[in-house]
């Protein structure tokens, strides 16, 4: 009898379709670092004027991101969705994450399926854009880490 009464106290975890990963956010971060360090590898080959050094840095950065943005759309965006679909100001911030994340994405897509073509110059262009990339990538790395990894509770 007792125990049914203080059931009703315990907080419940909240239900989602979307399993809660308590390393996720460890992995995330791991793989923030996996990605600097490629974007420092591209860095040291463009300084070197390394051609085949940056394409195949280039292929190893895109497979890098391409795995880390599938993970986060599957197992962090889906989850916190629905973990925060009864908190409208948490909810529109996800949201509002999810659309710069989109929108970055599709730049960095652009910017990669061009400088991994074979017949492609690796040019002052080449170094402005990448460096772009970089510089987004850091104000992103930086507010998912400080803002968005924080909302992943169980």
């Amino acid at each position: 009898m007792i125990q049914k009464f203080m059931s009703k106290f315990k907080k419940s975890a909240k239900k989602t379709t979307v399993p809660y990963n308590s390393r996720l956010i460890q992995k995330f971060e791991k793989d923030h670092k996996k990605i600097v360090q490629l974007a420092g590898k591209i860095a040291q080959a463009i300084e070197e004027k390394n051609r085949k050094e940056i394409t195949e840095s280039l292929k190893n950065f895109k497979v890098a991101l391409l795995g880390h943005f599938m993970e986060e759309d599957t197992a962090l965006y889906q989850y916190l969705k629905e973990y925060y679909k009864d908190n409208p100001s948490v909810y529109e911030l996800i949201l509002e994450f999810y659309s710069s994340i989109k929108e970055i994405q599709q730049k960095l897509l652009d910017f990669l399926n061009k400088y991994t073509r074979e017949d492609i110059r690796y040019d002052s262009m080449f170094e402005r854009e990448f460096q772009e990339i970089v510089k987004t990538l850091a104000t992103r790395v930086e507010s998912e880490e400080t803002s968005l990894y924080t909302l992943y509770v169980k």
